[in-house]
């Protein structure tokens, strides 16, 4: 059975990447790893103030929130969730070693300003033992004409 590794980090680009992930679990009965890193600075999207023990235990709250509701959506889907201390793009890669495949949220800044502030899902395709794909989530939605 096919393993989905799912970086989120409480931004709307991660969602996106979380629910992209799910189609793809439900079109290759795969299972899905949504893994959560939090690092020892203020760069976390949501969790940016506070001791390191406070900040993971409030993502351990956001990530049990999210997956519930996604697996009260899709029973059928194998999903399984975890925080984990570190720099994301590092823990990403370290579960990456035991995935078919990582999906990640990009907030589509291009290759410079990525690699300037330190794009993970730039990291993560350039390093990642299994194929990437980066879901990207746009601003704003396109009008029908």
């Amino acid at each position: 059975m096919e393993h989905i590794l799912v970086g989120v980090d409480g931004s709307p680009e991660s969602k996106a990447a979380l629910e992209w992930a799910i189609g793809q679990a439900e079109a290759k009965s795969a299972k899905i790893r949504v893994v959560m890193a939090v690092e020892d600075t203020t760069s976390d999207v949501w969790i940016s103030h506070g001791p390191l023990a406070s900040r993971l235990k409030t993502a351990h709250q956001h990530l049990d929130h999210l997956v519930k509701g996604y697996r009260e959506g899709h029973p059928k889907i194998g999903v399984e969730h975890e925080v984990r201390e570190g720099r994301p793009a590092e823990v990403l890669l370290d579960e990456a070693k035991h995935a078919d495949l990582l999906v990640v949220g990009g907030r589509g800044r291009g290759a410079i300003a990525g690699a300037l502030l330190g794009s993970v899902s730039l990291h993560c395709v350039a390093q990642s033992p299994c194929p990437v794909v980066v879901v990207r989530c746009p601003l704003h939605p396109k009008r029908v004409r």
